[in-house]
């Protein structure tokens, strides 16, 4: 509830500038005036999706992403909408580990094909 209600204020939230006097105004005279239960901003929020030197922020291209995951670390949502490549990557790990007495684990190498997922 608490999160539906915070996503709401977000989604509704006006930008505002300061004035000559240095009080806060509407920037667009279209919308309302926002009460003191309403949330204000000063700025866009900046392009996670893209990189920026100023913020030295990367951006999200070349991040791995799930392919299958609906969340925030989904290809449809992280990569922002612009895709992502597949590769298929051959892993070599130690499995099927014993411990033997005294004092010595034996270990097969096993080896297994990922696909790694990411954005474009």
């Amino acid at each position: 509830m608490i999160g539906d209600y915070l996503r709401e204020k977000y989604e509704e939230s006006t930008e505002v500038k300061l004035n000559k006097r240095g009080r806060l105004q509407v920037k667009d005279a279209q919308f309302k005036v926002p009460t003191a239960h309403d949330l204000v901003y000063l700025d866009e929020s900046p392009d996670w999706c893209r990189s920026s030197r100023q913020l030295q922020w990367p951006g999200t291209h070349g991040r791995i992403c799930n392919k299958t995951s609906n969340g925030l670390d989904g290809c449809g949502i992280l990569c922002c909408g612009r895709g992502y490549n597949t590769k298929s990557i051959v892993v070599r790990e130690r499995c099927n580990c014993k411990f033997h007495w005294c004092c010595q684990v034996k270990c097969e190498l096993c080896v297994r094909t990922i696909e790694e997922h990411t954005c474009k």
